[in-house]
């Protein structure tokens, strides 16, 4: 019980992990011109605003289809994570790739933090 505790917290903190992700493509590509107001000189597609809302907007919007795939594909593996619980049988392959997805959020995580200043 507390090794499935562990892996549904793991695959909750990386559920956290996109989720901001997803609100940084929305707030920082779809909204972009809303968000920043300039100068666009150097931003993508400047120097007018709106060639820099457009660049940002054509990169954000299969960012946020990526991580709203990824998102669900997470529901999909916690579902099958948890089947023991409900009394199913868990495929083999879950446990090896919640561990694989963790680490690689975790990974994410930190080469954020340090590309900030």
């Amino acid at each position: 019980m507390a090794g499935h505790a562990l892996a549904t917290v793991l695959l909750g903190a990386l559920s956290l992990v996109l989720a901001g992700v997803l609100l940084l493509t929305v707030a920082r590509g779809l909204f972009y011109g809303l968000v920043d107001q300039g100068p666009y000189g150097h931003s993508w597609g400047g120097p007018s605003r709106a060639g820099a809302w457009l660049a940002h907007f054509a990169v954000a919007t299969p960012c946020a289809v990526a991580t709203v795939a990824a998102l669900y594909g997470i529901t999909g593996l916690h579902e099958r994570l948890t089947a023991p619980l409900r009394g199913e049988r868990r495929p083999g392959w879950v446990l090896p790739a919640v561990l694989v997805c963790c680490a690689a959020g975790a990974l994410f995580v930190v080469a954020f933090l340090r590309q900030l200043p």
